[in-house]
């Protein structure tokens, strides 16, 4: 688990995230929070979309249970 609260752009996070081989990225945004919602990436689909947040820890076991690439 990688918790980066540095005072940078997200996108300066987002691409060191990246290349320190981050399977899974989970976004807890201001926006989306007021929806009770988080963003997710999974690197080895290249895919993204939101999650409600009660359903984030049960999605990403499953995930990491499911095996693959991550």
């Amino acid at each position: 688990m990688l918790y980066d609260d540095r005072n940078v752009r997200p996108g300066v996070q987002f691409a060191e995230a990246d290349l320190l081989g981050t399977p899974i990225r989970i976004i807890v945004g201001e926006r989306n929070w007021q929806e009770r919602k988080v963003e997710w990436k999974r690197r080895d689909y290249d895919k993204k979309g939101l999650l409600p947040y009660d359903e984030v820890l049960p999605t990403v076991q499953r995930w990491l249970t499911e095996g693959g690439s991550l």
